[in-house]
């Protein structure tokens, strides 16, 4: 299938489920709404993700308060699994399949770790099924051929059993183990150095102004901020980038109820496609939280 093809089922499971979107190129391929905020990426080939692209996810996570998922096919050596979670760089990766299922508030079956496929279960129907067949540790291991160790650690909680022991057990004791895996969301994110001068400089005034300011690199906008409110800043070089910032932030502005302005060497206009206007110069003169949010407002 297609990243086009999934783009377009994806968009259809939303509709269907009542969330709102906006599509978008760059770090994020889609941004949904509707009692909390989804920031989904789509990549055929999940080995295909980078760490930079990653990070400006997690950042984008969290400064949105969104849950990020990343739909993909396969790895490098083999197909996904439709029931198992899978992690790149603590964001959970998910099939077409099963996104669709956690929209519909169903857990996955199991997760992916260090290759192998482990299950969450639930530890205290195990030990009281154990006891009320009077099976010691050891007796349960001989039946179905496991270490008494082994058993220990997955009825303390030490180890999650995997996909194939979980089996075992609920095919001998005939009840159902399995929970269904909790997802975790990781947001916390690799602080990024400032890549560009300008970029430098607008992260160095927000940070003075004791705005929480976010650095990113692989997304249409170059800094996310936020104080009372988020911020997106795009930083333009040329007309040609104004008008394709522009666009982008006014779309993605709108959608998240945030503020947007760009930030750029020269123009003549204070405002270019509904979006306010901002002098890298200008940037010197600003002194308070308050004089940036009248210049914006100003310029809307």
């Amino acid at each position: 299938m297609l990243k086009e093809s999934i783009l377009n089922e994806v968009l259809k499971i939303l509709d269907l489920n009542g969330f709102r979107t906006i599509t978008n190129i760059g770090s994020f391929d889609i941004l949904a709404r509707k009692k909390e905020t989804l920031l989904l990426k789509i990549l055929l080939n999940i080995d295909s993700l980078s760490r930079d692209q990653a990070n400006d996810l997690k950042i984008l996570s969290s400064f949105l308060s969104a849950r990020t998922f990343i739909i993909s096919q396969k790895t490098n050596r083999c197909y996904l699994s439709d029931n198992t979670l899978y992690y790149r760089f603590g964001i959970p990766v998910v099939t077409l399949w099963l996104f669709e299922r956690i929209i519909s508030e169903r857990n996955p079956d199991s997760f992916s770790s260090r290759g192998k496929h482990l299950v969450e279960i639930d530890r205290n129907l195990l030990r009281s099924e154990r006891t009320s067949r009077g099976l010691s540790l050891g007796d349960l291991g001989k039946k179905i051929k496991m270490s008494k160790k082994s058993l220990y650690e997955i009825e303390m909680g030490r180890v999650r059993p995997t996909a194939e022991t979980v089996e075992k057990l609920e095919k001998f004791f005939d009840v159902k183990l399995s929970v269904g895996c909790q997802i975790k969301i990781d947001n916390n994110y690799e602080e990024m150095r400032p890549i560009s001068p300008l970029q430098k400089k607008v992260y160095s005034k927000l940070s003075q102004l004791r705005i929480r300011v976010g650095c990113l690199k692989k997304s249409p906008f170059e800094i996310i901020a936020e104080r009372r409110r988020v911020i997106f800043a795009g930083l333009s070089e040329s007309k040609e980038d104004l008008e394709k910032k522009s666009r982008i932030l006014s779309k993605v502005s709108s959608f998240t109820k945030s503020t947007s302005l760009i930030i750029t060497r020269e123009s003549e206009v204070e405002n270019f496609g509904g979006i306010p206007v901002v002098l890298d110069t200008e940037i010197d003169e600003i002194e308070s939280y308050r004089q940036l949010s009248e210049m914006i407002r100003s310029r809307n």
